[in-house]
C-alpha cells in the first residue's frame, strides 16, 4: 500500500525545469515519505564532483524531508559513474524502481542531474547567489514519477566571466550557482604573478594587489582559493579574455625586444593597443607559442586558452606586418564597429593568422585543447578567404546591441540585424567552433541598474541555435549576479531546452528569490519586461526625454547598455507603484529569509531612484542645452552632480550581496566629476557663471 502522496505531484509535464526527457516510460511507484529520507550511495573511489554532488543530495534532501537516513529503510538515491558516449561528459540518467533512484553519467553529469532531480522532484528552485535565493519547499513526501530520464545539453558552451577582483564568498556561491543551472564554463583572467609582485601584498578576500591599477585578481591566488572550487565541482576552466600581454608582457621583453612590439605612428609602443605585437615577427610570435605551450604543461586542467588580443584599437604600422595586407588602402584608423565598411580586413587576417599558428603548433602535444579567439569592434567579421584550424573557439561580441529585439534576420532591430548577418557570416565561412561573448547585465556602464531582456534572451536562442551557434560567455561577476538573475537564470535553461517558457521561468524565479512574497514582487518584474517590449514596438519614441537628448539611447538601436536607460524604465515602473508593491511583499513574506530578500531588494530599488534622478537631470540639461539655454543646463549639471555624490554616498550603505558591480561605486564620483566640468564648459560658452545658488528650479520655471 502507497503511503499518502505529497502536497502537490511534481509531474514532468508540469516541471520540465530545463528540457523535456530524452526517453521516458511510465511512471514508477518510487516514493519516499518525510522522515524516510534515503540514503545516497556511491563507490567509495568515485571522483570528487560525485562526491561533492553526494553531499549536496543529502542536505537538500535533508531541509526537504527531515530526518535522517535509514541503513535499514532500503530506500537509496545511487549516484554511478559511467561512460555513455551519447550523453557525452555532461549529459545525465535519472532512472528509478520501487525502492531506488539512480542518477547515472560523467562526473559532471551526476552533478548536473542531481540539481535536476531536486528542481524536478523536490521542487527546488536556485534563482541567485547563496541559500537566500534558493526555494527549498518541506515536503511530506517525494514522488519519483518517472523510470527513464535522460537529459543533454544543446549548447556545447555556456559560461560565466570572472574577470575583476571579487569577495571570494560571492564567488564560489556563483559557482553553485552555476553547477545548480546547469552552466558548465569558468572563463577567468588572472594578472600574472611575476607582474603583480611589485603591487603589494594581496588581500586573501579577493586577490587584489594593494596597489593594483584596476580590480586584478592574481593567478596564485586564483589557483590557490578558487581553482579548487571549480574543480571540485566539476566545472570546466577557460582561460581568455584580453590577454596577449600575458603571453608577451612588455614589462619582461619590450626593453630588450622592441621590435616584438606594434610600430605606431613611427615608434615601437607598448601600450596595449589590441593587437599589440608585431605579428611579422617570427621570435615574437614563437615566444607567445613557447608561452602557450609552457602554460598548458603548467595547467592541464585548462581546455580553453585564448589568445585575445589587448582591449582598444590598433595594430602595428610597420612594412613588413603592412605587407601582406590584403587591403592596402584601409589605412590605420578606427572606423567604429556598426557599418560594413567599419570592417578592418586586415587586422582580421592578421590576428587570425596569430591563433591559428598557435593551434597548429600546440595540438600534437595538447589534442584536448582548444586556442581561444575573439572577434569584436572592428574585427568582429571572419577573416576572409581564410580558415581557422579545427580546434580554434571564436567568440564573437555582440557588442551595444539592442536589448529590446532579438538577433534574428527579421529583427526589427537594424543593429541586431546587422550582428546577426555577422554571425551568418561566421557559419557560412568557417568549419571552427563559434560562441556568443554577451552582454545580459548590459555594460558596465550600466552601473548594476535593471536591463530587463529576459523575454527577448527566450526569443534568441532558438535562432541561434538553428543558425549553429554552440554557446556563449555572458560578462557579468559575482558582485551584480542578482541583479541580472532573470536574464542568467534563463540563459542557462537556454542552454538545455529547446525554448524556454519565459512565464514559467519568471514564476520559478521569484520563487526562488522571495517565496511567498513572489506574487507581489512579479508586477514589478512584469513592468520592467513590458518596457523593452513597448520599445521594440516603438523605438526610441517610447522614451520622449530620452529621445534625441543622448546618443548613446539611439545609436544604431532602441534600448542599448547605458545607465540612461533607467530613467526611462522608472517612468513605466512608476515610484508609486514600486513602493506599493514592495510593502505588499513584506506584508506578504512568511520567514525571516522571505521578509529579508524583500528588504534587501527594496533597498536595491531605493539606489535604482537615485540614480533615475541624478541621471534624469543631465538629460533635461542636454534638452536645455539644445534650446540654448546654456545657464540653465549648468545649473542642471551642478545639480545632477550633487545627486551622483548622493548616489555614491547610498551605495556605502548596501552590503556587498551580489547586486552591486565591484566597479559600480567608483563610477557615480567620475560621472559627478565629468558633470561638473560640463556645467564649467557651459558656463565658459555663455560667458557667465551661476551664483553658488543657482539650481535647476530656473529651468523648470
Amino acid at each position: 500500500m502507497k503511503p499518502n502522496r505529497r502536497e502537490f505531484l511534481l509531474t514532468m509535464a508540469s516541471t520540465a525545469a530545463w528540457a523535456p526527457p530524452l526517453l521516458a516510460a511510465a511512471p514508477s511507484d518510487t516514493i519516499w515519505s518525510a522522515g524516510q529520507m534515503p540514503k545516497v550511495v556511491s563507490d567509495p573511489s568515485a571522483s570528487e564532483p560525485v562526491k561533492f554532488a553526494s553531499e549536496q543530495l543529502q542536505h537538500y534532501l535533508k531541509l526537504v524531508l527531515g530526518g535522517t537516513a535509514s541503513s535499514g529503510s532500503g530506500v537509496k538515491i545511487a549516484l554511478r559513474e559511467v561512460n555513455d558516449k551519447d550523453l557525452g561528459d555532461e549529459g545525465f540518467e535519472i532512472s528509478s524502481d520501487h525502492q531506488t533512484v539512480t542518477i547515472s553519467g560523467a562526473p559532471l553529469g551526476i552533478v548536473f542531474g542531481t540539481f535536476e532531480f531536486l528542481r524536478r522532484f523536490a521542487g527546488c528552485q536556485f534563482s541567485g547567489l547563496g541559500p537566500e535565493c534558493e526555494y527549498v519547499p518541506r515536503l511530506k513526501s517525494i514522488e519519483v514519477d518517472v523510470r527513464q530520464l535522460r537529459m543533454k545539453p544543446q549548447l556545447w558552451y555556456r559560461a560565466y566571466q570572472f574577470f575583476y577582483a571579487e569577495p571570494l564568498d560571492l564567488i564560489i556561491k556563483r559557482l553553485d550557482w552555476m553547477v545548480r543551472n546547469g552552466v558548465n564554463y569558468v572563463m577567468f583572467t588572472p594578472r600574472r604573478d611575476d607582474l603583480s609582485a611589485t603591487w603589494g601584498a594581496t588581500d586573501p578576500t579577493n586577490g587584489m594587489p594593494a596597489s593594483a591599477p584596476h580590480f586584478y585578481f592574481t593567478e596564485a591566488w586564483w589557483k590557490e582559493k578558487v581553482q579548487p572550487e571549480v574543480l571540485k565541482r566539476g566545472l570546466k576552466l577557460d582561460f581568455n579574455h584580453h590577454n596577449l600581454f600575458y603571453w608577451l608582457p612588455p614589462s619582461l621583453y619590450f626593453k630588450d625586444h622592441p621590435e616584438w612590439y606594434p610600430m605606431v605612428d613611427g615608434e615601437r609602443s607598448a601600450r596595449p593597443r589590441q593587437l599589440a605585437i608585431c605579428s611579422s615577427n617570427e621570435d615574437a610570435v614563437r615566444t607567445v607559442v613557447t608561452n602557450v605551450k609552457q602554460y598548458c604543461r603548467s595547467n592541464p586542467q585548462v581546455k580553453i586558452v585564448g589568445v585575445i588580443v589587448e582591449d582598444g584599437e590598433g595594430m602595428c604600422q610597420c612594412l613588413n606586418c603592412a605587407k601582406d595586407d590584403v587591403d592596402p588602402t584601409y589605412g590605420y584608423a578606427f572606423r567604429g564597429y556598426k557599418y560594413p565598411e567599419a570592417e578592418n580586413k586586415n587586422k582580421c587576417l592578421r590576428y587570425a593568422r596569430l591563433v591559428n599558428r598557435v593551434a597548429r603548433e600546440i595540438r600534437e602535444e595538447f589534442p584536448d585543447v582548444l586556442i581561444g579567439h575573439a572577434a569584436y569592434d572592428d574585427i568582429q567579421w571572419p577573416p576572409r578567404e581564410f580558415q581557422f584550424e579545427p580546434n580554434v573557439v571564436s567568440w564573437v561580441a555582440i557588442y551595444w546591441r539592442d536589448a529590446a529585439n532579438p538577433l534574428a534576420a527579421e529583427s526589427g532591430s537594424p543593429v541586431n540585424r546587422f550582428f546577426y548577418d555577422i554571425l551568418q557570416q561566421w557559419k557560412a565561412t568557417q568549419k571552427s567552433h563559434v560562441v556568443l561573448y554577451e552582454y545580459y547585465m548590459g555594460m558596465e556602464v550600466q552601473k548594476s541598474l535593471p536591463y530587463p531582456m529576459s523575454d527577448v534572451i527566450c526569443r534568441d536562442w532558438p535562432n541561434l541555435k538553428k543558425l549553429g551557434i554552440e554557446g556563449a560567455t555572458i560578462q557579468s561577476g559575482s558582485t551584480n549576479h542578482n541583479s541580472y538573475g532573470l536574464n542568467n537564470l534563463i540563459f542557462a535553461r537556454n542552454g538545455w531546452q529547446d525554448r524556454v517558457d519565459h512565464k514559467q521561468a519568471l514564476d520559478d524565479f521569484l520563487l526562488g528569490m522571495y517565496g511567498s512574497a513572489a506574487p507581489e514582487i512579479r508586477p514589478i518584474f512584469e513592468r520592467l519586461v513590458a518596457a523593452l517590449q513597448r520599445v521594440e514596438k516603438e523605438g526610441s519614441a517610447a522614451s520622449p526625454l530620452m529621445s534625441g537628448y543622448d546618443d548613446k539611447s539611439t545609436m544604431g538601436g532602441s534600448f542599448l547598455p547605458d545607465a540612461y536607460t533607467i530613467v526611462y524604465l522608472m517612468d513605466q515602473v512608476k515610484v508609486d507603484f514600486l513602493e506599493n508593491s514592495l510593502q505588499r511583499a513584506s506584508q506578504k513574506a512568511s520567514n525571516e529569509r522571505e521578509r529579508k530578500q524583500v528588504k534587501e531588494f527594496a533597498t536595491v530599488t531605493g539606489y535604482w531612484r537615485l540614480a533615475a534622478e541624478a541621471i534624469s537631470l543631465d538629460l533635461r540639461s542636454k534638452q536645455a542645452e539644445k534650446l540654448g539655454n546654456h545657464k540653465a543646463a549648468s545649473a542642471l549639471l551642478l545639480d545632477a552632480a550633487e545627486y551622483c555624490e548622493r548616489v555614491d554616498n547610498y551605495l556605502k550603505t548596501i552590503p556587498q550581496t551580489g547586486w552591486i558591480y565591484v566597479t559600480t561605486p567608483r563610477q557615480w564620483p567620475r560621472l559627478a566629476t565629468d558633470f561638473r566640468r560640463r556645467s564649467r564648459e557651459l558656463q565658459v560658452a555663455d560667458n557667465s557663471i551661476p551664483s553658488l545658488h543657482s539650481t535647476s528650479a530656473e529651468y523648470e520655471s
